[in-house]
C-alpha cells in the first residue's frame, strides 16, 4: 500500500512540513535543502533507527515525529533503504551469494540478476530483460561470464557480433539495469527510495525513465521515491505536477510543497509560460538557491 501523506516534525532540518505521495513521486530542491533528509525520514519511518539524536540543532526540547495516515506494521517494510548508484560498481565482478540483494551503491545487481536468472525466479529476470529491451532497444539479451571465479554482466546488442562486456556500457544503461533489478529482487522493500535518479541519463530516456517508473509503481505495488537536480527530468511531469515534491530552506528549516500547488498560486497566466522545468530554472515555482542578500 502505497504512502498518501508524510508528515514530519523536529527532525534533521525539518521542524513541521507536510506533503502528500504519489505511487512515483519526484523530489527537487536545490543542494542543501533537505531532500536527502526527506528521504532518511521517510527510512526512519519503517526502520528501527534511534531519531532521537536526529532533532534539528534549535529544536532540542522537540520530540521528534514522522507519521503517515497508513497504520502499515514497520516489520512488512523492512530493508527499505536508500540507492544513490554508482555505475561502475553495478557492472563490477561479483562472487556469488547466497540470499542476495543489490545495496545503496549498486554493487549486488550482479549476484541478483544471475540468483534470478539461474534460480528458481527466471521470470522475474525475464521482466528485468523484457523491460530493459523495451527502454534500450539496442540490447537483445542480458547473460553472464565468469571471470577469476566471480561472475560478470555482459549485453549482447542488436548488430553486434559480440557480447559485450558489463563495464562497457554507458552509465545510464547500467543505471536503468540496477534500478530494474531493485524493482525485480525477490526481496524488493515496497517502498523505494533513489538519489539523484538522472545521474549518467542521457536525455532521450527521461521520458521513458519516467514512464518506466510509473508503470512499475501501478502493475507491481511498489511505491518509488527519487530527487533529481535537472530540470529536464522534471518536464515529464506535466500531467501530474502533484507527483513533483519542492524541497526549500528558508532559516535553517526545511519546507515541503507539491508542484501543483506552487502552479496554482502562480494561476494561468504564469504557469503557462514554458516547460515546467523551465519555470523551475527561472525560479517562478521555487525550489533553488537564492543569492543571499547583504
Amino acid at each position: 500500500m502505497a504512502l498518501s501523506k508524510i508528515n514530519i516534525k523536529n527532525y534533521r532540518s525539518f521542524k513541521d512540513a507536510e506533503v502528500s505521495l504519489r505511487p512515483f513521486t519526484l523530489i527537487i530542491g536545490a543542494n542543501g535543502s533537505g531532500k536527502s533528509n526527506f528521504l532518511r525520514a521517510l527510512r526512519a519511518l519503517f526502520s528501527d533507527e534511534v531519531i532521537e539524536d536526529k532533532r534539528h540543532l534549535n529544536l532540542t526540547e522537540t520530540s521528534t515525529e514522522i507519521t503517515t495516515p497508513e497504520c502499515t506494521p514497520i516489520s512488512e517494510h523492512s530493508g527499505v533503504g536508500i540507492f544513490r548508484l554508482d555505475a561502475e560498481k553495478i557492472t563490477r565482478p561479483e562472487e556469488l551469494t547466497n540470499h542476495p540483494t543489490v545495496k545503496a551503491d549498486g554493487s549486488g545487481t550482479t549476484q541478483t540478476l544471475e540468483a534470478l536468472k539461474n534460480g528458481d525466479r527466471e521470470d522475474l529476470f525475464n521482466r528485468v530483460e523484457d523491460t530493459l529491451r523495451t527502454y534500450i532497444p539496442e540490447i537483445e539479451k542480458i547473460s553472464f561470464r565468469t571471470e577469476h571465479n566471480k561472475k560478470a554482466i555482459q549485453v549482447r546488442e542488436r548488430g553486434v557480433e559480440r557480447v559485450i562486456s558489463g563495464n562497457l556500457l554507458s552509465e545510464g544503461t547500467r543505471l536503468v539495469i540496477a534500478i530494474l533489478t531493485i524493482l525485480h529482487q525477490t526481496d524488493r522493500p515496497p517502498l523505494i527510495l533513489l538519489e539523484d535518479i538522472d545521474h549518467g541519463l542521457h536525455p532521450r530516456l527521461y521520458e521513458k525513465l519516467v514512464g518506466m517508473m510509473r508503470q512499475i509503481a501501478q502493475d507491481e505495488d511498489v511505491q518509488i521515491i527519487a530527487t533529481t537536480h535537472n530540470p529536464y527530468l522534471l518536464d515529464q511531469f506535466e500531467d501530474d505536477p502533484e507527483a513533483v515534491v519542492i524541497v526549500e530552506k528558508n532559516d535553517g528549516f526545511s519546507s515541503l510543497t507539491t508542484l501543483k500547488e506552487r502552479l496554482e498560486i502562480l494561476g494561468n497566466d504564469e504557469s503557462d509560460t514554458g516547460p515546467l522545468g523551465e519555470l523551475w530554472y527561472s525560479g517562478l515555482v521555487g525550489g533553488i538557491a537564492t543569492a543571499k542578500k547583504v
